[in-house]
Parts: C-alpha cells; structure tokens; sequence
C-alpha cells in the first residue's frame, strides 16, 4: 500500500484541471518528493498559520522567522476566540483503494472542519469550493461541513530585511469574514475515489511508484 497526502492529490487535481500555469506534472512531483522550494509569500503564511496554532493551542505567540507586530496579529486573535475547538493539527487518514491518504486538520470544533488560508490576493470561492482539500476531510471524519478561514495579506514587500525574526512593517492582514463554506454532497466519495483511480493511473503510466512511501494501513 502507499501513502499519499491529501495536499498532494489536491496538486494533482489542479494539474488535470489545468487551475494556473504553475500546476504542472513537475509542480506535483515537487509535491510528492518534497522538493518545493518556498518563496517569501509561502513563508509568511506558514509563519502566520503557526502563529494561529500557538494562540489557539496555548493563547500565546512567539516569533519564529517572521516578526508580526500586534495589528499584523490581532486578526489571528480575534479569530481564535470566536472558536470553539476540540482539536488542532489532528493527523488523520483513510484507505481509498491500494492508498492511504492521509493529513492534518488545522482546527476541529463539535460540527465544523476549519482550515486556515493566507493569501495575498482577494479570495476567489470557486477556487477553494472546487479543491479536493475539503471533500477528503469530510470524508475521512465524516462531517459535514468545512470552512476555510481567509487571512489576506496586503501591501507586502517580500523579505528583504537581515534582521531575525524578520519584520513585515508595511503589510497589513485581515481576516475576509465570512469564511468559505463548503458541504458534503451525495456523491461526494464517488468524486474522490475517482481522483485516487486517476492519480493511480497517472503513478503508474509513469513508473513513479518509486517515488512514494510503502506504508501499512
């Protein structure tokens, strides 16, 4: 059996639905091997999602590599404490075929799957409503409904500053309320076990099978 993440099937899904032209067959093997090299934008919004988690793990907040100042964090805490959470950064999985897909659940509350999104330009629904993040959790949980939390980033320069932590003086964040809703539908695993046939079938065209991990369910 190999192991397969739900952040790589959703690549590979943007891949076969041509989303941009950066979803390429080499942007999903950079995926599956682990070779992506982040640039300024990812490392902040890693760094700001860690910054979500620590609030709402143990309300408090140190800088790793970026240095956010309390207006840059105030969005994050205003978020936290509207939550109701049982559970962060819960590692789950579920077998789809001769595949165990696998992830991490940012924020899990009684009746709501949440997950955190920082970008750096204004929230397109359609993108977030047709990514296969959300139906492999609800699926693997088997909830409901998933909502995705949308931090924007404005006005940022890039990460030119030889200080560490690194500030970001001029870049502003907000939280776009409401967050994306999306709900489970009928036919909802059919649409993902057919995404797990076609990423089998593209491993295998390929002969990539020696770029996954064997794993025991």
């Amino acid at each position: 059996m190999y192991y397969v993440s739900v952040s790589v099937l959703e690549k590979f899904r943007r891949y076969l639905d041509e989303v941009s032209e950066f979803d390429t067959k080499e942007a999903v093997l950079e995926a599956i091997t682990g070779r992506f090299v982040p640039n300024d934008k990812v490392i902040v919004g890693q760094a700001y999602h860690k910054m979500i988690e620590a609030l709402s793990k143990y309300n408090n907040y140190y800088p790793d590599i970026i240095l956010f100042d309390e207006k840059q964090i105030e969005p994050a805490r205003k978020f936290v404490s509207s939550l109701k959470v049982v559970g962060n950064e819960i590692s789950v999985y579920k077998q789809y075929g001769n595949y165990k897909v696998g992830g991490r659940i940012d924020i899990l509350e009684p009746d709501t799957i949440r997950d955190v999104k920082v970008t750096f330009k204004f929230p397109s629904y359609d993108e977030y409503f047709d990514s296969y993040q959300w139906r492999f959790y609800c699926d693997i949980l088997e909830m409901e409904r998933f909502l995705y939390d949308i931090f924007v980033v404005h006005d940022f320069a890039g990460l030119n500053s030889d200080m560490f932590p690194v500030p970001i003086p001029d870049a502003k964040i907000e939280y776009d309320d409401p967050p994306i809703e999306c709900l489970a539908y009928n036919n909802m695993q059919s649409d993902i076990k057919l995404l797990v046939k076609e990423f089998d079938k593209f491993i295998k065209v390929n002969e990539y099978e020696n770029l996954l991990k064997t794993v025991q369910l």
